[in-house]
């Protein structure tokens, strides 16, 4: 905080501190005392990765993020590095393009107002995203995933923003980190080759449960029905069981549950109150039987039983 005190017809502009029950400390009395605060918002570049130490066929993937964001208000003054500029004062109005490269000389990925995010090298194991549109707190991105990074991906790599400022001005943010990229330890080895062991372990053991899921999906799913007829010769007053046996189209894994229901009869003379029952005999995987029954002294033409199996 920086404050100008006024004594009188002089003018000092001094850094003060404020003891308890002592005033102004060794300048005597103030006629004027005002203060400036002064508050930074702008605009700071941010470069960060996943991993900034990778190992050749161990690293599965290492991801390189590069983003221009708001700031929110404090008391700091603009960062700006010792080459590039990192922070701006205020809040840039957009960006035009994010450009990453490596200190190879190439330039790895970019995008522009008018292009996607695209990779222009290491075609093979890398994958780009990114997009210049205003969202709440960022102005722009641009991220880079490599997929088992080689020493190929090894260096320094720059990120460079381009943007329009307050008043139309171009502004160019920058920022840079390196990625290593090692061969393994013995050890590092032996202890990813364990864990590989585990996971494919635990993989097959998945692998047989949904197997085993899928089975008794597929069992749950198997049902059949049908309707079977209970005949009796139109004279035959004094029979009254026998058996049907019904195959099943497509075998079961197990016996399948069977439900049965009598639909309809046709009965002859009756000479007493009519009895009739269909009830299951026997079940397996191939087929079923069951008994058809009625009451002696009446005759039954048919009785229509339907039936169904899951």
């Amino acid at each position: 905080m920086v404050c100008s005190v006024v004594f009188g017809r002089s003018s000092y502009t001094n850094v003060f501190k404020m003891t308890s029950g002592s005033g102004l400390s060794s300048l005597g009395t103030a006629v004027l005392l005002s203060c400036l605060l002064v508050t930074v918002s702008g605009s700071i570049i941010v470069l960060n990765a996943s991993s900034e130490v990778v190992q050749t066929n161990l690293t599965r993937s290492t991801t390189l993020r590069c983003s221009l964001d708001d700031t929110t208000p404090s008391l700091t003054a603009p960062v700006v590095g010792r080459r590039d500029v990192t922070q701006t004062a205020t809040n840039v109005q957009y960006v035009t393009s994010i450009i990453v490269a490596r200190n190879t000389g190439e330039t790895v990925a970019r995008v522009t107002e008018h292009e996607a995010a695209a990779a222009l090298v290491d075609q093979a194991n890398l994958r780009v995203s990114g997009d210049l549109s205003v969202t709440s707190g960022r102005r722009g991105y641009i991220e880079l995933t490599w997929k088992y990074p080689t020493q190929g991906q090894a260096g320094d790599y720059k990120c460079e923003v381009n943007a329009i400022g307050d008043g139309g001005h171009f502004v160019t943010f920058s920022n840079s980190l390196k990625i290593n990229v090692t061969k393994p330890a013995d050890d590092d080895v032996i202890n990813q080759l364990d864990f590989t062991i585990i996971m494919v372990q635990r993989l097959a053991n998945e692998v047989a449960e949904m197997k085993s899921s899928l089975t008794n999906f597929s069992a749950l799913q198997h049902v059949e029905a049908g309707t079977l007829e209970c005949q009796y010769d139109h004279s035959d007053y004094y029979s009254n069981n026998y058996n049907l046996t019904q195959l099943f189209q497509n075998p079961y894994e197990k016996p399948p549950v069977v439900t049965l229901g009598v639909t309809g009869a046709e009965f002859g003379t009756i000479y007493r109150n009519a009895q009739f029952d269909v009830s299951l005999v026997n079940v397996d995987e191939l087929s079923f039987t069951v008994q058809c029954g009625k009451d002696i002294g009446y005759n039954s033409y048919n009785m229509s039983v339907t039936w169904m199996s899951v």
